[in-house]
């Protein structure tokens, strides 16, 4: 259905109107940028999954280098975040509108762990859950509870690897 839509899409139908479905329209457009990119396949969807995933864990370890001591443990991150969904799936969990929606929410808690400038920070995070609720609306709360957890961990008073919070830094305490 994703890569008939996805098709359809390619050909020039409009979601929605030509094409119908309660589906939210981020694995259509998955599907759509894995036709245009590779082919409309299941070749290409997996691919593209593959490159995404991989894109995201690099992302994560970035990101999650500087915020744990010692820094190479950010390394095994991609691994405990999304080893685990390829040890276990089958070829039917592949491509899933859930399993495409692990990529923002893994981005949205290694950003919300980075020790960066809150700004940034939040701004990353942002668009983390935008692309999230692209995917699948019904995590909105999900996704809700993780920008939640990051508020709280911002008001704590240490990051991951220690340093001082700026609400921390503003009050003066060590």
């Amino acid at each position: 259905l994703y890569q008939a839509g996805a098709r359809a899409l390619a050909s020039g139908a409009t979601l929605y109107r030509d094409f119908w479905d309660l589906k939210q329209p981020g694995v259509y457009l998955f599907h759509l940028a894995a036709g245009r990119l590779f082919a409309f396949s299941e070749v290409g969807v997996h691919a593209l999954e593959l490159v995404t995933l991989l894109a995201v864990a690099l992302v994560q370890v970035r990101l999650l280098r500087h915020a744990l001591n010692p820094p190479w443990l950010a390394n095994f991150a991609p691994i405990a975040s999304m080893g685990g969904y390829y040890l276990v799936t089958t070829s039917w969990h592949l491509t899933q509108p859930a399993v495409l929606l692990s990529a923002p929410l893994v981005l949205l808690l290694s950003v919300m762990a980075a020790p960066s400038q809150a700004p940034v920070r939040w701004l990353l995070a942002g668009g983390a859950v935008a692309l999230a609720l692209v995917f699948k609306m019904a995590m909105a709360p999900l996704v809700a509870a993780m920008a939640l957890g990051g508020l709280l961990f911002e008001a704590t008073d240490r990051h991951l690897d220690g340093s001082a919070l700026p609400l921390e830094a503003l009050l003066g305490r060590r």
